[in-house]
């Protein structure tokens, strides 16, 4: 009995051994008992790996369902697989892993996503601002400094420069703010004498206190766009002129010359390249009886301006080969669109012409008002005869003279604002018993009036004057 179970216990002992023999590894490690659901590490606790360096880590290998001794990965930072297929942050050198760096000087970081690259720069360029992918496709206009191309859809904002400035361009509109004022929008000056303005000249201030004064406009075409203030500022009262004459045979609106008869008065021209216009005027005169009639066709009422008092008009005969210049103070700027003369006593045949002359800075009869020479106006017929202007014609304040002409005196009569009605405009004669001076007579045959009223010499004394009735329509 003893034997019996002796030999089974060793029979037993012996099927375990060889069984466990043949599922162990070299190592003597029981395969069966960690390749198990649930086991672990622990599970290996007791076995040495003698392959593997001082600080490697064990990692499992799903290719061959083996563990290896491998490097640890302490004090890296990594991203794989940056959720799906959204941006990833790579190093220029890699291939297989993201990783994070810090902003270097100089060289920044690059995002790529497929063919598309951001670069985040870490240094910035000073003095130098671009606005990348301008809105060109739409037709907006590009800003560039006049010294810059446009580089596809770039533009550069640079800071106005005198000199220089900076051109909008929009297709071929071209706008360019310049960064210089006009010269003559800077400039101020004071004359005492005769003077010829330039085109550096924006406001020219005149004394006129010692004798009349003449400011010459420079030409039209060298001062286009040219505005210049002219200004009479006495420094003591003056009885002179001061007169505005254009250059050459230019114009000054339809005249070839501009008065200001008092002081304080002013104007304000600008060249349109090939005349001046007057923007303003600024000029007050005296009240003169007769100008304050109601204006227009429909009141016709009628100025003869050499009559300054509430006096009768009396009568004088015709002049023949001679044209009688008189003189009239203009006080406010005028318009008139017809002349008249009243025929008191008739001549069959008999013709007379009147115009309306400018005067120079003498105050003598000088240029003719372009389109006031209204042509031949019949005497053979009393009462009010005359003429409209071609156009209706506006006077400045300033001097001026009505003309009168006629083709034969013989009986022809006409109306005249008596010695008593008159203004002393052209002053005293000389010697111990002074008389006034009604005006100047110019001999010279019957025609149209001249341009150029002509060298005025003959003074006609202490006489009536032929009346010009003007009609005032603004």
């Amino acid at each position: 009995m003893k034997y019996s179970t002796l030999i089974v216990i060793l029979g037993v002992m012996t099927l375990s051994i060889a069984v466990f023999s043949t599922n162990a590894d070299g190592a003597g490690l029981v395969w069966r008992a960690i390749n198990k659901s649930g086991s672990s590490l622990f599970d290996i606790a007791n076995v040495a790996f003698t392959s593997c360096s001082n600080g490697q880590v064990l990692q499992w290998q799903t290719s061959n369902s083996t563990w290896i001794c491998a490097s640890s990965t302490t004090g890296k930072t990594e991203t794989n697989s940056i959720n799906g297929g959204t941006a990833r942050l790579l190093k220029s050198n890699s291939t297989t892993e993201d990783v994070f760096k810090s902003l270097t000087q100089g060289s920044g970081i690059s995002i790529t996503n497929g063919t598309d690259t951001v670069t985040i720069a870490s240094s910035i360029t000073q003095g130098y601002t671009k606005i990348n992918n301008v809105d060109t496709t739409g037709g907006t206009a590009s800003i560039l400094a006049t010294n810059v191309t446009a580089t596809s859809t770039q533009a550069t904002f640079k800071t106005i420069t005198p000199g220089t400035g900076i051109t909008i361009t929009n297709g071929t509109k071209t706008v360019t703010i310049n960064a210089n004022l006009p010269a003559w929008l800077e400039s101020a000056t004071r004359k005492t004498a005769d003077y010829t303005a330039t085109t550096t000249d924006g406001t020219v201030i005149v004394d006129t206190r010692i004798s009349n004064r003449t400011i010459t406009l420079p030409t039209a075409a060298s001062a286009s766009g040219q505005i210049i203030t002219i200004t009479r500022n006495d420094t003591q009262f003056s009885r002179n002129w001061l007169m505005i004459d254009a250059s050459g045979t230019e114009r000054i609106e339809n005249s070839l010359n501009l008065n200001i008869t008092v002081n304080g008065g002013s104007a304000i021209l600008q060249s349109n390249g090939t005349s001046w216009s007057v923007l303003n005027k600024l000029e007050q005169g005296p009240a003169i009886y007769g100008y304050s009639v109601t204006k227009g066709t429909t009141a016709n009422r009628w100025v003869v301006p050499q009559a300054v008092t509430n006096t009768a008009l009396g009568t004088l005969a015709a002049q023949t080969a001679a044209i009688q210049a008189y003189p009239f103070n203009l006080p406010y700027t005028t318009t008139f669109d017809r002349a008249e003369i009243d025929v008191s006593t008739l001549l069959a045949g008999s013709t007379c012409r009147v115009g309306i002359y400018t005067s120079d800075h003498n105050g003598l009869p000088f240029k003719l008002v372009s389109g006031t020479d209204v042509g031949t106006i019949s005497g053979a017929a009393t009462g009010r005869v005359g003429n409209s202007f071609t156009t209706p014609v506006t006077l400045d304040p300033g001097l001026y003279y009505t003309a009168v002409q006629c083709s034969t005196a013989a009986t022809l009569v006409l109306r005249a604002v008596p010695v008593a009605a008159q203004a002393n405009i052209l002053g005293y004669s000389n010697g111990a018993a002074p008389t006034t001076t009604a005006g100047f007579t110019l001999t010279r045959a019957y025609a149209a009036f001249p341009t150029n009223y002509g060298p005025a010499t003959g003074y006609l004394g202490a006489v009536s004057q032929h009346a010009v009735f003007l009609r005032a329509v603004g």
